[in-house]
């Protein structure tokens, strides 16, 4: 169990090189107001994308 969170760890850490930024993206809160990817820049953000089919 050790061995395979090290190995997700290293995945995890090691595929982070590799991403591309972002372009800005707007997104509408469950309130209705807009916010900008970029007004989170310099902070850790999970974008989860999921449909409903």
């Amino acid at each position: 169990m050790k061995k395979m969170i090290v190995a997700f760890l290293f995945v995890l850490f090691s595929s982070a090189g590799w991403a591309e930024p972002l372009r800005d993206v707007t997104f509408v809160t469950l309130e209705g107001k807009p916010v900008k990817l970029s007004d989170f820049r310099g902070k850790f953000v999970v974008v989860n994308f999921w449909a409903t089919w």
